[in-house]
């Protein structure tokens, strides 16, 4: 399958959106929020974190705007799926890591810095790791959710921890239906 300009392997069990016009939507408003904030795109970020990547559907998107990506996910499958994807697309300054992102992110302890984060958690939301996300003293986080309740509950959470909402869009994946994808961006005060 091709996303945007993107090929993509895909097997289940890994999530995807099936909604592609939306998906790609949802990938360029990400894109251009990033190239908004490091005046079109001329200087790159230094490292990059993805959590909750899947099989790389906004990682491998990431590439332009990031020296070093690495993307986190839980399912081994996936994780497979994203090495092939970047492979596929030629794509070398991605590492997926196959772990639970609470895991991950206790590993790694706070002396890791990430300049932007990317979350697309399941419905669940984050629940209390917005603290050890913040720890890693990212300028910018995006926040992709498919749940308003848990994705309002975050996000009261890093306002708290001195985020402030730059913006938030809304995605119509199913018209007719309550289902929505919503993206906050948020940006260190």
């Amino acid at each position: 399958m091709t996303i945007k300009d993107k090929k993509f392997l895909y097997d289940l069990p890994s999530f995807i959106q099936i909604n592609q016009k939306q998906n790609e939507n949802i990938i360029d408003a990400i894109c251009n929020y990033i190239e908004n904030t490091n005046k079109g795109g001329n200087k790159k970020f230094p490292e990059a974190l993805d959590l909750y990547c899947g099989f790389g559907n906004i990682t491998l998107f990431l590439t332009s705007y990031a020296n070093r990506i690495i993307g986190v996910e839980y399912s081994d499958s996936a994780v497979e799926l994203g090495k092939k994807n970047a492979a596929l697309n030629n794509i070398k300054n991605i590492k997926f890591v196959k772990s639970d992102v609470y895991k991950y992110l206790n590993e790694i302890g706070k002396d890791k810095k990430f300049d932007l984060i990317i979350l697309d958690p399941p419905r669940s939301g984050i629940k209390k790791l917005t603290g050890k996300i913040t720890a890693l003293n990212p300028s910018y986080i995006i926040y992709v959710s498919c749940d308003t309740l848990t994705f309002l509950r975050d996000l009261k959470q890093f306002a708290e921890a001195d985020y402030k909402i730059e913006k938030i869009e809304l995605f119509d994946m199913f018209p007719r239906t309550y289902h929505l994808e919503q993206i906050a961006f948020l940006r260190k005060k």
